[in-house]
């Protein structure tokens, strides 16, 4: 685990949307083979992704109330925040490089 959430559901979704982001170099080298800055980095990213799904990545698509209708959000995919991008680049994980 990369951080501690209550909700194991949120915090699976967080980990696969840091794992995806990180092109699961995480995952192929192992948390603890981290240096510990960057374990600080994807624990306060892991955490800042939970909340973000919590308040509404995860939450309603679509409000129906009689004959209105409004959707929220498209395709069922939830994003990320720009704090926990920044978070993850300073990591050296998000590079594209071989």
């Amino acid at each position: 685990m990369y951080c501690e959430w209550e909700d194991e559901r949120t915090l699976a979704l967080a980990e696969a949307k840091i794992d995806e982001l990180t092109f699961d170099r995480i995952k192929e080298r192992g948390y603890e083979e981290l240096t510990d800055f960057q374990k600080e980095l994807v624990r306060l990213a892991c955490l800042l992704q939970c909340q973000y799904i919590e308040e509404g990545c995860e939450g309603i698509s679509k409000i129906e109330v009689e004959d209105f209708s409004v959707t929220l959000k498209e395709g069922g995919e939830c994003g990320t925040s720009p704090e926990v991008i920044s978070l993850l680049k300073q990591t050296g994980l998000m590079c594209r490089a071989i």
